[in-house]
Order: structure tokens, then C-alpha cells, then sequence
């Protein structure tokens, strides 16, 4: 049974799938055929308005993909190996800086 329109029960609920939306390390919105977007739309918008990137996989066009921290994808499978591939970039890179204290990098390269 979902709790009755307007109860603190509901505040609750969007306080907390709001502050999670905003502190995941992976958001994926994924919006299949047939399917209604309420809530994902939310949170959607409390992940980009705390600065994170969001990978939408969707075969339809949704405006907000303009965002420039949005990456659209046709698959879920697609999504998920750049993430991984991003998270496995990022590890390779905290490492460079680990081995090499104190230099500096340009444009992504190593001095």
C-alpha cells in the first residue's frame, strides 16, 4: 500500500532517491519502450545539478541529453563498458599521479 498523497511518509521517500540520486557514483537512466519516466526524471536532474555524469540509454531523443554531462547510448550493454572503461581510465590515471609526484600534466599528457 503507498502511503496517502501529501504524508510525510512521500516527503521522505524524495528527500532520500534524491540525495542518493545525487550522491551515486553511476547514474543510468534507462527508458525502455512503453515505459513511463516520473521518478527517473528526478533523479535524473538531482544527479546533473550536483555535477555528476549520467549515461542515458534510451532509442528515444530526450532534450536533456544536450546536457554536457549526459551520454546517451543505445544499449544498456554499451553503457555499462563505458563505465567501466571510464573507471578503469580513472585508476590508471591516479596511479600516474601516485608514481610521479609533483608534475604536472598538460592537456592530458606528462611532463
Amino acid at each position: 500500500m503507498q502511503p496517502r498523497r501529501g504524508s510525510e511518509a512521500w516527503r521522505a521517500h524524495w528527500i532520500q532517491c534524491l540525495d542518493c540520486a545525487a550522491g551515486a557514483d553511476v547514474t543510468i537512466f534507462y527508458a525502455a519502450k512503453s515505459e513511463t519516466q516520473c521518478g527517473a526524471l528526478a533523479e535524473l536532474g538531482a544527479c546533473l545539478a550536483a555535477g555528476k555524469r549520467a549515461f542515458i540509454v534510451s532509442d528515444y531523443w530526450w532534450s536533456i541529453s544536450n546536457h554536457p554531462n549526459c551520454r546517451v547510448f543505445p544499449s544498456l550493454e554499451r553503457a555499462v563498458a563505458a563505465i567501466v572503461a571510464q573507471a578503469k581510465g580513472e585508476r590508471v590515471r591516479d596511479e600516474m599521479e601516485r608514481e610521479r609526484p609533483g608534475e604536472r600534466r598538460i592537456q592530458g599528457d606528462w611532463l
